[in-house]
C-alpha cells in the first residue's frame, strides 16, 4: 500500500512532533528527579554577534562534583578563557603559542583544572626552558563551527 504525499507529510509531522514532545518531557523529569546535575546546563555565556555565545570574562565561581561532592574553583581569565594565568593580546617576543579549540571536553567545566590538559600542559612545557603559553579557548557547548568562528 503506497501513501500519498499528503498522508506522508501528516505522519512525518506527528513523528516530529512526538519526538520534541518526548524531549521535553524528559529533559523537565530530568531537571525535577535530578536536580543535582542542574550545572551541567547552566553555563554562564553572553550572547556575542559572531558566534552564538562566549564565556563570560573575569569571573570566579564555586562548582561541586555530583558523585564525590569535592568543590573546585572554575575561574574564567579577562580574555574569557578557563584558565588561572592571564595573556596579552598581543603575544610577546619569544613566546610560543598553543591553542586549544573545542567544546565542553576542552573547557573542562566539569573538574578542577589541574586535572584539564591545558593547565599542567602549560606548566610542564615551561619546565622545559622555553617559553609557552598553552592558551584553552573551549567553550561548553560548542561545535566546530563556533570554535571556527
Amino acid at each position: 500500500m503506497k501513501l500519498s504525499r499528503s498522508d506522508f507529510l501528516v505522519k512525518l509531522s506527528l513523528l516530529f512532533l512526538s519526538v520534541i514532545l518526548a524531549m521535553a518531557f524528559f529533559e523537565i523529569a530530568l531537571r525535577v528527579v535530578c536536580p543535582k546535575y542542574k550545572y551541567a546546563a547552566g553555563a554562564q555565556v553572553r550572547v556575542d554577534k559572531f558566534r552564538i555565545y562566549k564565556n563570560i570574562k573575569n569571573t570566579k565561581e564555586y562548582r561541586q562534583r555530583p558523585d564525590s561532592k569535592e568543590r573546585y574553583l572554575v575561574i574564567h581569565n579577562s580574555l574569557g578563557f578557563r584558565q588561572h594565568g592571564e595573556f596579552s593580546k598581543n603575544k610577546p617576543e619569544g613566546i610560543i603559542r598553543i591553542g586549544f579549540f573545542g567544546d565542553s571536553f576542552t573547557e573542562n567545566l566539569r573538574i578542577a583544572s589541574q586535572y584539564s590538559f591545558t593547565e599542567p600542559l602549560d606548566y610542564l612545557l615551561n619546565k622545559t626552558g622555553s617559553k609557552y603559553e598553552v592558551m584553552n579557548f573551549g567553550t561548553d557547548g560548542y561545535g566546530a563551527d563556533q570554535a571556527y568562528l
